[in-house]
């Protein structure tokens, strides 16, 4: 009994799952574009107002709902037109053609020199193979009616105007777009060095009559007649001129002139601190040697052209000195200031008995530099190749001067002074009244004894 109770309940469940997975449909949706009948992907696929996703790159998307009740679905995609609409239940394959939107494409087109307003020019706009055709009115205007979603390609055209193509992206909204025009005559200088860099202000000539300067690109556009033989002539300082003869057809549309650099030369002036001309000293440019200075402190750079360059000045007893110039024009000079070299110097001072003299106080052209320590010795620093004036002060010693220069070595110069003590006149003074008490005194015994023999004789006279 139990066994069959056990089967009909395994039956029933069997049929319960069985009509829970009939009431479950898959619905098979395609999207296309109703021009061409391309996938639309990533269309935007809404049921009953929920956003269940988007299609793939096939325009493909599934929907998985109940087959009882019938759905509300609508299809958006940008540049396209909602598609909505009610599905019955039933239906698991369905393929919808998104149709694209009805929209203005508007086109302004001016003179790109005087950006006047160009009537009557031709527009062709052409997309999926079809050609629309307008021309502009009095205000330079066209509109055109087109669908979104859709690439346009564009060609302008106008009597004496060089033609203009393009592409226009139009999307889900209307479009404006501007173009400027050059004149047919329209024709383009470039104008660089060597380097490829571009040359600004660089006067182009056309038949020896100005036709403008260069702007910071190195290029100047300017009106110049088609099928002509022209002499065209480029100036620049610092610049060799370009010079050419040559035909300009109707298909030229500009002219690419590389300049190159004419030696304009430099002067390197070197003086020391007192500016007085350095003769003999180093030139170095740019890390290599060229030359020496002349006897007025003079050094020209002849072959050099416009640039920035490195250069160094060196000579001995003064410090080397580097500066980087910068050459523009010919005979540009350039002044470099060597100052001179500064040593270090030991000063010791002792007195007479070699003994050493601390607190002295050490002046060098009147420049306290400071006072002996404990070992009667100041370390200072002096210039090479100058006479210097080296003092030393002490209360109770004599002051004592001394001129010395100071010759550029690879040692460390010492000097050595001896100062030598004040007479001390108070000890002096008492020497000599000293002196002059005992002269006094003998002095007066030696009177006194005169006296005394004189006493004596005329006593014996009576």
């Amino acid at each position: 009994m139990n066994k069959h109770l056990f089967r009909f309940l395994f039956a029933l469940l069997f049929a319960i799952l069985l009509c829970g997975a009939a009431q479950a449909t898959i619905l098979e949706l395609t999207v296309l574009d109703n021009v061409d009948n391309t996938s639309v992907s990533h269309a935007t696929v809404f049921i009953d107002g929920t956003n269940m996703g988007r299609t793939n790159n096939l325009g493909q998307f599934y929907v998985t709902h109940s087959d009882t009740n019938d759905i509300m679905l609508r299809v958006s995609m940008a540049g396209f037109d909602d598609w909505s609409n009610i599905v019955q239940s039933n239906v698991t394959d369905l393929t919808i053609n998104l149709i694209r939107k009805s929209l203005k494409l508007n086109f302004n087109v001016y003179d790109s020199d005087t950006l006047a307003p160009i009537p009557d020019a031709e527009i062709v706009i052409t997309a999926d193979n079809a050609t629309s055709a307008h021309n502009t009115d009095a205000t330079g205007t066209a509109t055109f009616n087109v669908l979104g979603a859709t690439l346009y390609a564009i060609e302008i055209r106008s009597p004496n105007y060089q033609t203009r193509t393009g592409t226009v992206d139009v999307g889900s909204s209307d479009v404006s777009v501007q173009y400027a025009l050059m004149s047919g005559n329209r024709f383009s200088f470039v104008v660089n060095d060597q380097d490829d860099f571009p040359i600004e202000n660089a006067e182009v000539r056309i038949d020896n009559v100005l036709a403008g300067k260069t702007d910071p690109r190195g290029i100047l556009t300017t009106n110049v007649g088609r099928g002509k033989t022209y002499t065209i002539e480029v100036k620049k300082d610092g610049y060799q001129p370009y010079l050419i003869t040559r035909p300009i057809s109707e298909t030229d549309e500009l002219l690419t002139v590389v300049m190159s650099k004419a030696p304009v030369g430099a002067f390197i002036y070197a003086v020391d601190e007192s500016q007085s001309p350095v003769r003999g000293a180093e030139v170095y440019l740019n890390g290599n040697m060229v030359g020496t200075t002349n006897q007025y402190g003079r050094y020209m750079l002849s072959a050099i052209v416009s640039g920035n360059y490195s250069v160094e000045v060196r000579k001995g007893g003064l410090v080397n000195t580097q500066k980087t110039i910068d050459v523009t024009k010919q005979g540009d000079e350039f002044t470099i200031v060597l100052p001179v070299e500064i040593v270090d110097l030991t000063v010791y001072v002792q007195d007479k008995e070699q003994k050493v003299v601390p607190d002295v106080t050490i002046l060098i052209n009147n420049d306290k530099r400071g006072v002996t320590d404990t070992h009667g010795q100041i370390s200072t620093t002096v210039k090479v190749n100058t006479m210097q004036n080296i003092t030393a002060i002490k209360e109770g010693y004599q002051t004592v001067s001394v001129q010395k220069e100071f010759k550029q070595d690879n040692m460390t110069p010492a000097l050595s002074i001896t100062l030598e003590k004040n007479l001390d006149w108070g000890f002096i003074g008492l020497v000599v009244a000293g002196a002059l008490g005992v002269l006094l005194v003998f002095a007066l015994i030696r009177m006194g004894r005169s006296q005394k023999r004189h006493h004596i004789l005329r006593r014996n006279e009576i």
